[in-house]
């Protein structure tokens, strides 16, 4: 069995039409399905059971910086668990059109997904980026202008990569506070990239907005 996981917070983001889409489309992955979230009312929880999805609650003091914190409470959630295969996506910008778990082969490897576009196209990265690095020693400092930019919302791979990718997307950020996960992904997939159990997926597998 394989886990779409995904995180929500707050009345108001639970109530934005986006996440209907996501929900609705949902329905094309063959999957456990869970949400964790803090600061979900009654209606936001059903709204999430409606479409099949387990929710879990954490405390609102548990969470200091959502885009930093939340890879902790995916990864506590999976150290009891068991799965082939874990696709962590965003709840508000995601369209499911057929079935992910389909389309790659998972067997020991992690995807990350590529926006198309060079680092010098998107100001956004290379501000994230110095801001990132900015507390890092010289010595392990990258070079912020890459050949690709990583989307931080859609990452998928086998489970027990999938558990430690969110231990050390979390450990690995706890310094930062200003910027989204997906600075940090950016940094150290640098690292990562000599890594045989990680790859890029396909250009087909997933179409980003700024790509």
């Amino acid at each position: 069995m394989n886990l779409l996981l995904t995180w929500a917070s707050g009345e108001h983001f639970c109530k934005l039409p986006e996440v209907e889409i996501f929900l609705k489309s949902s329905k094309l992955v063959k999957a456990d399905k869970l949400v964790i979230g803090h600061d979900l009312n009654e209606e936001a929880i059903s709204l999430f059971e409606e479409y099949s999805f387990k929710v879990l609650r954490v405390k609102n003091k548990l969470v200091n910086y959502v885009l930093r914190d939340r890879h902790f409470h995916f990864w506590q959630y999976l150290l009891d668990q068991e799965y082939e295969a874990v696709l962590h996506c965003d709840s508000r910008d995601v369209l499911f059109q057929t079935d992910p778990f389909k389309e790659l082969d998972l067997n020991n490897k992690i995807y990350f997904i590529d926006e198309g576009i060079p680092s010098t196209s998107s100001g956004f990265h290379l501000i994230e980026q110095l801001e990132f690095q900015k507390n890092i020693p010289q010595s392990f400092k990258t070079n912020i202008r890459t050949p690709f930019v990583l989307n931080g919302g859609v990452t998928i791979g086998s489970f027990e990569l999938m558990k430690n990718f969110h231990m050390w997307m979390w450990a690995g950020s706890l310094n930062s506070h200003s910027t989204t996960d997906q600075a940090a992904l950016n940094f150290f997939f640098n690292y990562l990239k000599k890594d045989k159990t990680v790859n890029i997926a396909p250009d087909w597998f997933c179409l980003t907005g700024e790509a």
